[in-house]
């Protein structure tokens, strides 16, 4: 037989894998992780050296890429968020186990000191019953009525205890003897208000002999721009979500 009749042997063919890329690894890790930034970066170099090499890992390498623009994305937006907030809620009513912030004294709110006196709907109040009045003066045995612009304008309307009301100021906690003079940070003023005020109303219900069913207490206390303009009062209330009529303090309190 000659060598042209002679039949090849099978052989074997040997597949070799392509190697994957290191940096379209690292791309994918480091965005899992969180390190969104990072990954773009380790992503776009993964797949310009895949393209050269053509080692395996694109799909990684765009993974990677992807996952980093939205968590930057979503970063941007939350930071957008939290600037929008920071600039447009100056005031925030805490309610029972929430915290909130008392805002500054705006256009058409009345500014006061407790040397100006105040309770039963505040006698002594420049402008009297209905007026506007600064949330961080408000004194114990005030009174008042929130709005929806409340929280915005930094004011209350002052009411006459006798008639239907929002909610009435129990008690004015001092800050100075707790924190010095120094801001102590939204957290600690809102612990510290909680604590407080739940007592001091919760005490306040207590002593004047009414169940208390039904009766809630809210608190303002300083935003951090209040702080240093020297408002360091926490202001602790009693209130209803039906409204209520007549005054805890004066001891005529009668429906809510």
């Amino acid at each position: 037989m000659t060598s042209s009749d002679q039949l090849a042997a099978p052989g074997t063919v040997t597949v070799h894998p392509r190697p994957t890329d290191g940096l379209a690894v690292a791309a994918l890790v480091t965005s899992l992780v969180g390190g969104s930034l990072v990954s773009i970066v380790l992503g776009v170099l993964a797949l310009r050296r895949t393209a050269r090499s053509g080692a395996g890992g694109r799909g990684l390498a765009v993974a990677g890429v992807v996952l980093g623009a939205v968590q930057v994305v979503a970063g941007l937006a939350i930071a957008v968020a939290t600037v929008l907030l920071g600039v447009g809620i100056s005031l925030s009513a805490g309610s029972s186990g929430s915290a909130g912030s008392a805002g500054s004294a705006q256009d058409g709110a009345t500014a006061r000191t407790p040397a100006d006196g105040g309770g039963t709907g505040a006698d002594g109040a420049d402008g009297g019953v209905g007026s506007a009045l600064a949330i961080d003066t408000l004194l114990a045995g005030d009174c008042f009525d929130e709005s929806a612009s409340s929280m915005d304008t930094g004011s209350v309307s002052l009411a006459d205890c006798a008639v239907p009301h929002t909610a009435e100021v129990v008690q004015v906690h001092p800050l100075d003897a707790v924190f010095g003079d120094d801001y102590p940070g939204r957290q600690a003023l809102a612990d510290e208000a909680e604590e407080h005020c739940s007592q001091a109303v919760g005490q306040a219900v207590a002593g004047s002999g009414l169940d208390g069913e039904g009766l809630e207490y809210t608190y303002y206390y300083p935003t951090e721009a209040n702080w240093q303009a020297g408002s360091r009062l926490v202001q602790c209330n009693l209130t209803s979500a039906s409204g209520l009529v007549g005054s805890l303090t004066a001891g005529t309190l009668s429906a809510w």
